[in-house]
């Protein structure tokens, strides 16, 4: 064999080693394809206490989680189920079956007895100022609401093609006019008329999307809803022919949150707007350092069970059944922020931001009020929240919200205090002097042991 060729050979063992070596690099990833499997499932929209979330509870799932009081949305159906690992988590494969039963559902336990038919429905979110505003539609109601929300959406689909032709037209006209204005104007001809109709044009209005829902109304479908107090129940499936569905047989856990609503907090800094934190505990301390504002935002809040919460959010979750979850519900509306540091109380009420970037070569942001006069148009504000001064030289400041009315909200009290540690000096003297200071320690320790 030649040189060439041997080196040749060479390369090419080399490339093939590669190509083996990258093929059971990647093999992993593609050789354990999900095996996917029929089966009976219980497909659920539930409400978590701020909007409507979709699971599924699999036949070797014994129990399902609902909260109580809340129009709740399940189907039974056949469909493939499958283990994902990448995400480590169950799917399911509704584009190759997704066939739902007819029949009805038995629901027992906690004084119910009923069956429960198959009932068509959606659910949607009226857009308000603050926007938890839940609707359910059944039967005929939830044909004509959705019926409704197809027009809006069909006449602003037709005010949308309508503005695009007149906007064509209307940039036609306008070059059209300013060709026929040049040419005179080069005739030295008088083209005063013309420009008094080139001005008189009036540009086509845009027209603005409907703006009555925050969430339109979902697709109809059919399902059995399910609205029940605290306690726990047991659900079958029964056809049509009376038979119970094998592996339809579920408990049912409906639980309520712990307490009555409370009152959290974002918590935004002035320098980290962009960043903010959440205070959800009432009896929480917020420490600062108190170099810059802060900003808050009251919202209600509630307090579930772990467990049962994070099962109702996805059936296969873990969760702590002896521990809680706080839900963040929506913001409270038109509150006070009462603020008592060590002068005199002030009430502040909610204002709209605008963050600027400093200038020159320092690095950060200003919050200033927002003005809308001043603003460009279409553009809204940066940060809608309660300013809450930090004095320098304060050490403990008490925050309070109160409703619209005045009424002092539950669990809305925060005690914030103001580290003013030692600066970047300071920390430097004390990272130098600590190894001294094991060094120290050690040495200590050493002589009480040979003392010994």
């Amino acid at each position: 064999m030649t040189k060439h060729g041997a080196g040749g050979a060479r390369r090419l063992r080399i490339v093939a080693a590669s190509a083996l070596l990258l093929l059971l690099a990647i093999g992993p990833l593609f050789g354990d394809v999900p095996v996917r499997h029929e089966e009976f499932v219980y497909t659920l929209v539930a409400f978590n206490g701020k909007d409507y979330s979709g699971t599924f509870v699999r036949q070797e799932s014994n129990t399902l989680y609902l909260i109580a009081g809340t129009d709740n949305f399940v189907s039974g159906r056949k469909t493939l189920v499958y283990f994902w690992p990448l995400t480590s988590d169950y799917r399911l494969d509704t584009d190759t079956l997704n066939h739902q039963f007819n029949g009805i559902l038995k629901v027992d336990g906690n004084g119910v007895h009923e069956t429960l038919k198959p009932e068509a429905y959606t659910y949607y979110n009226l857009r308000g100022e603050y926007e938890l505003n839940w609707k359910v539609a059944k039967g005929a109601e939830a044909e004509r609401v959705y019926r409704n929300y197809q027009k809006l959406t069909t006449q602003f689909m037709t005010e949308q093609e309508n503005y695009q032709i007149a906007q064509s037209a209307y940039q036609q006209k306008l070059e059209n006019l300013a060709g026929e204005i040049g040419k005179i104007r080069q005739a030295g001809g008088d083209v005063s008329a013309l420009l008094a109709e080139f001005r008189a044009i009036k540009k086509p209005v845009q027209p603005t999307a409907p703006d009555t829902y925050a969430v339109p109304p979902a697709q109809i479908q059919e399902a059995f809803i399910l609205n029940l107090k605290p306690g726990t129940y047991e659900i079958s499936f029964i056809n049509a022919d009376g038979t119970v569905m094998q592996g339809s047989h579920k408990r049912v856990i409906v639980f309520a949150r712990r307490t009555s609503l409370k009152v959290g907090y974002d918590v935004i800094p002035g320098d980290k707007w962009t960043r903010p934190e959440s205070s959800n505990l009432p009896s929480s301390v917020l420490y600062v350092s108190g170099s810059t504002d802060l900003y808050l935002r009251p919202f209600f809040e509630a307090e579930y069970n772990d467990l049962s919460y994070q099962k109702l959010v996805n059936n296969d979750a873990r969760g702590n059944s002896n521990t809680t979850e706080w839900v963040k519900l929506q913001q409270v509306p038109k509150a006070k922020i009462t603020v008592k540091g060590s002068g005199a109380a002030t009430v502040q009420s909610e204002e709209s931001f605008m963050v600027q970037q400093a200038q020159g070569s320092a690095l950060g942001y200003t919050i200033v009020p927002w003005n809308a006069a001043d603003a460009q148009p279409g553009t809204k504000p940066d940060l809608i929240a309660y300013h809450i001064p930090i004095s320098p030289g304060a050490r403990v400041v008490h925050v309070s919200a109160r409703d619209e009315h005045g009424a002092p909200l539950p669990g809305s009290g925060r005690e914030i205090r103001i580290i003013n540690g030692a600066g970047p000096e300071g920390v430097l003297v004390v990272l130098i002097l600590l190894p001294l200071i094991v060094m120290s320690v050690v040495i200590v320790l050493r002589r009480r042991r040979y003392d010994r």
